[in-house]
């Protein structure tokens, strides 16, 4: 899944008001240019999302002539030139290779240590100076960090430092480093922002077999089928990007953030257990914009009653696909079924009203592995396209009821 982003502040630019008999002071010229800079960064961050534009290649290097004897070892890095665009929208220019030494591990531990290189744009103004030159450079900055770093930071490399005497190395394998090894994988690359980022919740289960073996192991696996479906995004429709899921229950206590998310999925028959104030809140959920997919088995005949129960309770009238206008966006956009689509030789059924999606058949098994049975690529594809219809439709509900709030 990829990560997201805030877009920048919405808030008004201020920019000198220039006419005949205007003194110019230093002041003045300095707020006439940090406004042409301020907007210029607004528009990066606005469009895209920060990481690496070009270059920033890592190699191991040998330590600079004239550093003491005891920092002669093998934890030297050289960082190549490159461009990057941090999360606040500033440009960052590496302009010459650049030298570093990690230094972490050096005490001793037990377990390894997760290790990030990153670099910072630096503002020249906030940069104490004796002299006062005319010309001054934007510069930046490399530090190593143990914690994740948050997109002012951006991360060159990370490295999992083996606890005891410490020599960096290539890795044997790019997409799998070990111990010691510069690890590549998790660069941010500078790309467009998205149009959206959508945010899935998976409700728990709501039945008395929550908390034993079987309901777990079907919460893992509705949490890994989801997971699929989401990851299929950057590939098959990268309009539009995810968060990463996350698990909650009908509560009063989480109410605040399920109302910020797009979708809510659960699977199973065990709508009729509801309490009411679980009804309540999932009430106020699709009134505001939110959008409910349930998914039950086609044999599961017990479950059918307690979905037209739920319904009621949420003054939703449901309506087969069939009755669904021709252009309805579940079956159209981003991508067009004229027929619901067929999974292990049984056409799924489809069930909607407000905000509540009923799909009555095996959808979500089909949006990646399932160990049961296999299914062919096309299979697999058409079910994550139909699933990312579902995407599509509950965050523009979510985005056009938000204008009325």
């Amino acid at each position: 899944m990829s990560q997201s982003f805030p877009p920048p502040p919405v808030q008004p630019l201020e920019q000198l008001h220039v006419k005949d008999g205007l003194m110019i002071n230093a002041e003045r010229w300095q707020r006439a240019h940090d406004y042409h800079q301020q907007r210029q960064s607004m528009v990066y961050q606005a469009l895209n999302q920060p990481g690496i534009v070009t270059g920033l290649g890592i190699r191991l290097a040998a330590a600079p002539e004239g550093v003491p004897a005891k920092y002669r070892d093998r934890r030297w890095l050289e960082i190549q030139p490159g461009l990057a665009i941090d999360l606040a929208g500033n440009l960052i220019v590496v302009p010459h290779p650049v030298v570093f030494r990690i230094s972490a591990g050096e005490t001793p531990a037990r377990e390894p240590l997760d290790v990030y290189l990153t670099v910072s744009h630096v503002d020249p103004k906030s940069l104490a100076r004796k002299d006062q030159p005319e010309i001054i450079q934007e510069t930046f900055r490399v530090d190593e960090t143990t914690q994740a770093p948050n997109g002012v930071e951006l991360e060159v490399c990370r490295i999992q430092i083996k606890p005891g005497e410490v020599e960096l190395m290539r890795p044997e394998d790019v997409l799998s480093p070990g111990l010691n090894q510069i690890d590549l994988r998790f660069r941010l690359q500078a790309q467009a922002r998205p149009q959206a980022v959508v945010k899935v919740a998976l409700l728990k289960p709501f039945n008395e077999g929550t908390g034993n073996e079987e309901g777990q192991n079907a919460e893992n696996q509705n949490l890994l089928n989801l997971s699929f479906l989401l990851d299929s995004l950057d590939a098959l429709y990268p309009a539009l990007r995810s968060e990463v899921v996350q698990k909650i229950m009908l509560s009063d206590a989480q109410k605040d953030y399920i109302n910020t998310c797009n979708l809510l999925f659960a699977s199973g028959a065990s709508v009729h257990t509801l309490e009411p104030y679980e009804v309540n809140v999932l009430r106020d959920y699709v009134e505001s914009g939110g959008v409910f997919l349930l998914e039950v088995a086609s044999e599961d005949s017990d479950a059918f009653d307690a979905i037209e129960s739920l319904a009621r309770s949420l003054h939703i009238s449901l309506q087969k696909s069939d009755q669904l206008p021709f252009d309805h966006p579940l079956r159209t956009r981003p991508f067009f079924f004229s027929a619901l689509p067929v999974f292990y030789g049984q056409e799924i059924q489809l069930l909607y009203g407000g905000g509540m999606v009923v799909i009555i058949g095996d959808l979500s098994s089909a949006w990646g592995a399932n160990e049961v049975s296999a299914l062919f690529r096309s299979d697999i594809r058409t079910a994550q396209e139909f699933g990312i219809n579902i995407l599509h439709f509950a965050n523009r509900r979510r985005s056009l009821s938000q204008c009325f709030s």
